[in-house]
């Protein structure tokens, strides 16, 4: 199972339709609000986790999750400068992709 948090509804969709066309089980999350209790109750294979996020940044879900977990976790977010991919990557993140991708 991969979840997926991503607010940006077309995004959300497009990597949720491309993993599933793969053959991957995907549960989609709009926002980070509930993700931390969900993989605490239902772990998952791999986190593909937004960083800009409605209620709850994407680096306190993280760091949260690193609490308890070494699930691997793959950042994909607009944020494209050099500090954030740093923090992102030293918060315990497994990989960093920034949007727009192909």
């Amino acid at each position: 199972m991969i979840y997926v948090v991503e607010d940006d509804m077309a995004i959300r969709n497009l990597v949720t339709y491309a993993l599933t066309e793969k053959g991957y089980e995907v549960k989609s999350f709009e926002d980070g609000l509930t993700i931390v209790d969900e993989i605490r109750q239902n772990p998952c294979e791999l986190l593909l986790l937004d960083l800009m996020l409605p209620a709850r940044d994407g680096i306190s879900i993280l760091k949260e999750i690193r609490e308890f977990s070494d699930l691997p976790v793959i950042i994909l977010t607009a944020k494209t400068d050099e500090f954030d991919r740093v923090l992102g990557l030293e918060s315990g993140a497994d990989d960093y992709i920034t949007k727009p991708f192909s």
